[in-house]
């Protein structure tokens, strides 16, 4: 109804990106979701918003499994922080990093989750 591209929220102990998705989660839009040459995800063209939880300053908190709907592309449960690049009027690019240094991970800033957002 309001044309949203991205809705950026917080509050859950995690990192969560969703693909496109509208109607209360009854409508997801694989068909705008393409990879660029290093395997992100692109959405072109998006027809429903994308949603991001961006709780990770607080993760490691959950103590239930993870649910893993149709709308749900990615989610971690690291400490970490959202990075926003436009590039230009039409192309933003979405990163989730993780701080690093914790178990399984090296001692630096580690790119977890990155997704494009290009519109015509």
């Amino acid at each position: 109804k309001y044309n949203v591209d991205v809705y950026l929220g917080g509050h859950i102990h995690a990192y969560e990106r969703t693909y496109p998705v509208s109607s209360n989660g009854t409508f997801t839009d694989l068909g705008c979701v393409t990879k660029d040459g290093g395997g992100d995800d692109v959405y072109v063209n998006p027809k429903a918003t994308t949603y991001m939880v961006l709780g990770m300053s607080g993760a490691g908190h959950l103590t239930e499994d993870w649910p893993e709907p149709e709308w749900s592309a990615r989610h971690y449960e690291e400490y970490g922080y959202a990075r926003i690049e436009f590039s230009n009027s039409s192309a933003m690019k979405l990163e989730f990093v993780a701080n690093g240094g914790e178990e399984g991970q090296g001692d630096g800033p580690l790119v977890r989750d990155s997704v494009w957002i290009v519109k015509d």
